[in-house]
């Protein structure tokens, strides 16, 4: 039996999958200077499931991949469609996109890789208070240590889009 979560999320990740849905939501939502160098108008799918060397398998909702106008390259937009808030979204994101890396570079080893665009496109009504960056999550940062995560997706809220 499914539950209304179950069927929000499906219903995101099937308007989603719609080219026409996803440049629009960029158009939208996404700061024009992250974009200008990308055609949009050929976004194609990619597939969601990543398979990391330890064999772990890891299921995404929506990959999308826009060249660069340039010719090499491109951004891969990563999508995870949240009907609820999940707080271990942060590193969720982060994993789904190392594992997108790792294929690459034993694809293409050598090769440079795409950039990406991972999004949280969140349906719920409460509003979103999970951590958007791994270092939000920890509770105490030595000012010594000079790695600090950055923030490891992009937040759509879809009731924006009503309000």
């Amino acid at each position: 039996m499914s539950s209304v979560h179950d069927s929000h999320d499906r219903g995101a990740k099937l308007l989603l999958g719609h080219p026409r849905v996803v440049k629009d939501l960029l158009h939208a939502f996404v700061p024009p200077e992250w974009l200008r160098d990308v055609d949009l108008n050929a976004l194609h799918p990619l597939p969601t499931e990543r398979l990391g060397p330890d064999l772990v398998r890891r299921i995404g909702d929506i990959v999308w991949e826009a060249p660069h106008m340039g010719g090499e390259g491109g951004l891969v937009v990563m999508i995870e469609a949240q009907s609820t808030v999940d707080r271990a979204m942060a590193p969720r994101m982060t994993t789904l996109a190392a594992m997108y890396y790792e294929e690459q570079v034993r694809r293409h080893s050598g090769a440079p890789v795409p950039q990406m665009l991972p999004i949280v496109y969140y349906t719920g009504r409460a509003p979103w208070n999970a951590a958007i960056a791994i270092s939000d999550m920890i509770a105490w940062k030595s000012p010594e240590l000079p790695f600090v995560h950055r923030p490891c997706y992009f937040l759509i809220q879809a009731r924006h889009l009503v309000e």
